[in-house]
């Protein structure tokens, strides 16, 4: 069962993002109201205000080796924001919002509400890749040290960050891809009605099916998905606001856990926090709600 152990309050608005600190029992948020803070599972509603910045936070990710803290601001641009609290950089990327953000090596990637997907490097912003998917927002992405995947039109994609080669696969859903998860031996993507999967060394999709009708758990919105790499499990969110705790299997979607009641308002973020004990949950409401995992004997 997932259990709702607290709610911290703190932002004047919706919160839109989270991000690990560097520690595993606090995170950072961002939210609609430009604040940025850092929280302790420790000390409940005591957050500390980083920065407030000019703007809607669409995105914060925190870079732990150099200690920095990257915010992605809608209309802006990305902001870089040293321990100290002080903006180190700003990289000016106006007239455009932005979805996810992730670091990698030397490399920034943001998905925009164009369809594209922007890699810039850290320091200056130099535009190193411009991708246009073909999409109407935000396309869905997940990179690891070498690669970039992503969603187009009627595509999965694999971009080589290296060299900048770029491979492709087709694929026929009813819904479009909303995220993407990369595993050990596999990509997995995810729509509101359907799974896939692709492996790494033969670019083969095979659709999996999704849970039983039994269930009673229908319309997974799975643009929110958070991905536990050495038990293969995921987080999820139904479309009912009931977080669910689930596997992958080859012959489809196996349910762990779920939460005892629904969210009250929309979830803009999902965060896995101390040791994938608790689950955070960035909230339309204001709140961040932190639910407590108790693992079920078969996970």
């Amino acid at each position: 069962m997932i259990i709702l152990a607290a709610n911290f309050n703190g932002h004047q608005g919706a919160v839109t993002t989270l991000a690990l600190s560097e520690n595993d029992h606090s995170f950072f948020s961002g939210g609609a109201d430009g604040l940025v803070v850092r929280w302790s599972l420790k000390m409940p509603n005591e957050g500390e205000v980083i920065l407030k910045l000019q703007g809607y936070i669409a995105c914060i990710t925190y870079d732990a080796e150099e200690e920095l803290l990257y915010a992605s601001v809608n209309h802006k641009g990305v902001y870089i924001i040293s321990s100290n609290r002080k903006i180190l950089e700003f990289i000016d990327i106006p007239a455009t919002s932005f979805g996810k953000m992730k670091l990698v090596l030397n490399s920034i990637i943001l998905s925009t509400n164009i369809g594209e997907i922007l890699i810039l490097e850290k320091k200056g912003g130099k535009v190193q890749h411009r991708i246009t998917t073909g999409l109407t927002s935000y396309p869905p992405f997940a990179c690891n040290q070498t690669e970039v995947w992503f969603a187009s039109v009627d595509a999965v994609n694999r971009l080589n960050l290296a060299n900048g080669n770029k491979k492709n696969i087709q694929y026929k859903c009813n819904s479009p891809v909303e995220s993407i998860v990369l595993g050990q031996s596999e990509a997995i993507l995810f729509s509101s009605h359907s799974v896939f999967s692709v492996g790494y060394k033969k670019m083969k999709i095979i659709s999996l099916p999704t849970f039983p009708q039994a269930l009673g758990i229908t319309n997974i919105v799975f643009n929110q998905v958070c991905f536990h790499l050495n038990q293969s499990a995921f987080l999820g969110l139904t479309e009912t606001n009931l977080l669910i705790h689930f596997e992958v299997l080859k012959n489809g979607l196996n349910l762990l856990n779920q939460s005892e009641n629904k969210h009250k308002d929309r979830i803009n973020d999902i965060l896995w926090i101390e040791n994938y004990k608790f689950v955070v949950t960035a909230g339309s409401n204001s709140k961040i709600g932190v639910w407590q995992l108790h693992q079920n004997s078969s996970s």
